[in-house]
């Protein structure tokens, strides 16, 4: 009676666990990890305010769930904040947040945020320690493999041009399509990777081309889908003559050289030469591109021409056109002293008829100017490049760069990217693996078409070790581009075991090592704004003393942010006076030519 009984019970139970799972319901269970990440909002002398990230990582929503983190010594709640949603329990200096009754449930791969406001020691580090999150009550449920896409009928090709597209299939994270040439696909190639339902082909080299696509997610591939093919068939044409325009000057030794879209065409080859019948022709740049910018180019004559190419072969030479520079380049300031100080450009001073420059500009000081602040962005076609500076438009922008360009020493400019408190510093979160070269390219062709010598990149929003690898990676792409391009990192002055910022930098500068001892960072910016002399003294030399260890440094590239205007801690002269007995180079924060002295 009993094995009976027995075997009934485990039955029952195997039906119902059988049923649960066939109908979608996770089995509850014992707690499991979730993912916690938090972000500074706000900063004062005495508090800060932060805002906590719960996240879901699984595929099965939770019906409850719990964080915790512990404060440093000294810091504490705040009595006058209530978090939302959360309920709070603080034991000495370890808090628990719970999900409020009735708002446990995350989705799967959804989250949840709360807010809390610490009081702290004055200007102390704004941390989190020990953060971290689980979930009651779900658990995730195994996916399973998706079934077989269908493939469409391939349309009649227009030219060389056809798109191949296939339907949805539930559960599948993403896609791969093969292309072959025989229908058995013993040579198979894949031809696009991921959550996508259609690949679009382009100028085809005639044959007969089969596709087939199979859907994947966690668990695993489905079976391959039927098989579709297409024909190409059509003649192409050499292409027509394309057009060169006439050639824009942005600066003394900047322009861009331009031609005109070809139909048919697949690639385009722009020749330079010093003599108009081109005795000494050479190939400055081929591709599917439309134009060719050139930056601090020396003095002389130069001829350009271009053709247009594709597979059934190449134009003729288009019409010449040709410019005259006659200025010297700009010097880059490689690894010399440069006193630098910061545009604030957020009044009108830029409509006067003459630019106001700081006072005490190159021989007598400031050599380097920062257009602060700008973003990573993208143009309305959607390709990667530099944004915002406030006031300055393009032209205002070129203008400027033409005007400092022009002074007897001439000045040159950088603009910076990222700061200002975190408005600008999510700009970084743009950056993946993928968009790091096209990135690199568009902050390289926006420098060059406005005259600019690099950035300065205002890093201050620290989050994961992969976004600074990111950061660090984009500098290096950046100065290999050019290798006149020049470069700066800022940071916070706090050095030690007790602020963040060491590891953070160490990370990007790792990132941005071009070869063993040569940085692609060209200078340490240091923020030492907000304390009394002899501590912003002492956190300079600990930087410093660690660039000169570790990455190779000289004085020269570590540079003393010395803040002009809003700071009381310490007399800005004798900081400055300081700095330069170091060899160190210094940064002003921040001109503006209407703010009243």
């Amino acid at each position: 009676m009993k094995s009976i009984l027995a075997l009934f019970s485990y039955c029952y139970f195997t039906i119902l666990l059988g049923l649960s799972l066939f109908s979608g319901n996770p089995v509850e269970a014992a707690e499991f990890s979730l993912n916690a990440t938090y972000k500074v909002d706000a900063v004062w002398a005495t508090a800060y305010q932060a805002t906590v990230t719960v996240q879901n990582p699984t595929n099965a929503a939770t019906s409850s769930w719990t964080a915790s983190f512990s404060m440093p010594q000294g810091y504490s709640m705040s009595p006058n904040f209530t978090p939302g949603p959360g309920v709070v329990t603080v034991n000495g200096q370890n808090v628990t947040v719970k999900n409020p009754v009735g708002q446990g449930v995350i989705s799967a791969g959804g989250s949840t945020t709360f807010k809390v406001l610490i009081v702290m020691p004055q200007s102390a580090p704004t941390v989190l320690n020990n953060l971290q999150a689980v979930a009651n009550g779900s658990t995730p449920i195994p996916p399973t493999l998706p079934v077989a896409p269908i493939l469409n009928s391939i349309p009649v090709p227009t030219g060389q041009n056809y798109t191949v597209s296939w339907n949805s299939v539930a559960n599948a994270t993403s896609y791969v399509l093969q292309q072959s040439t025989s229908s058995n696909f013993s040579n198979p190639q894949t031809v696009a990777q991921g959550n996508v339902l259609s690949k679009t082909f382009s100028n085809q080299p005639n044959g007969v081309y089969y596709y087939r696509v199979q859907a994947t997610n966690s668990a695993g591939s489905s079976p391959y889908s039927n098989v579709q093919n297409v024909t190409v068939s059509q003649t192409m044409n050499v292409p027509a003559v394309p057009v060169l325009n006439s050639i824009q000057s942005s600066s003394a030794q900047n322009y861009t050289v331009s031609w005109n879209s070809v139909p048919n065409a697949t690639s385009y080859l722009l020749q330079q030469s010093t003599s108009s019948n081109f005795s000494n022709p050479q190939t400055v740049a081929q591709g599917n591109i439309l134009s060719k910018t050139f930056s601090n180019q020396p003095s002389g004559v130069y001829y350009y021409r271009v053709a247009a190419s594709n597979t059934a072969g190449s134009s003729a030479y288009s019409n010449v056109q040709n410019i005259t520079i006659s200025q010297p380049p700009v010097p880059p300031n490689q690894y010399g002293i440069e006193h630098s100080v910061w545009y604030i450009d957020w009044t009108s001073w830029l409509n006067g008829t003459t630019f106001i420059l700081p006072k005490g500009v190159g021989s007598n000081g400031v050599n380097m100017i920062n257009i602060f602040v700008g973003t990573l962005a993208y143009t309305p076609d959607g390709k990667p490049t530099l944004g915002g500076f406030g006031t300055f438009t393009s032209e205002s922008l070129k203008a400027f760069t033409a005007y400092c360009a022009a002074q007897q020493p001439p000045i040159p400019v950088k603009v910076s990217i990222g700061g200002s408190g975190g408005m600008y510093d999510r700009c970084w979160d743009l950056l993946t693996p993928e968009n790091l070269d096209s990135f690199a390219q568009g902050m390289a062709d926006f420098c060059h078409a406005h005259g600019l010598v690099g950035v300065d990149f205002d890093y201050e929003y620290y989050t994961t070790v992969d976004r600074q690898v990111l950061v660090g990676t984009l500098i290096k792409k950046f100065k290999q581009l050019d290798p006149n391009f020049q470069t700066s990192l800022c940071t916070n002055a706090g050095f030690g075991p007790y602020f963040p910022w060491q590891p953070v930098v160490q990370k990007v500068l790792d990132a941005a090592l071009i070869s063993p001892g040569n940085c692609a960072v060209d200078r340490l910016y240091i923020m030492s704004y907000y304390d009394p002399i002899e501590s912003e003294k002492g956190w300079v030399l600990g930087w410093a003393n660690w660039l000169i260890s570790n990455y190779g440094f000289t004085p020269a590239r570590v540079s003393v942010g010395i803040d002009d205007f809003d700071a009381h801690a310490y007399d800005p002269v004798e900081f400055a006076n300081w700095a330069v007995s170091q060899g160190f180079s210094t940064g002003h924060w921040a001109f503006d030519p209407a703010r009243p002295k």
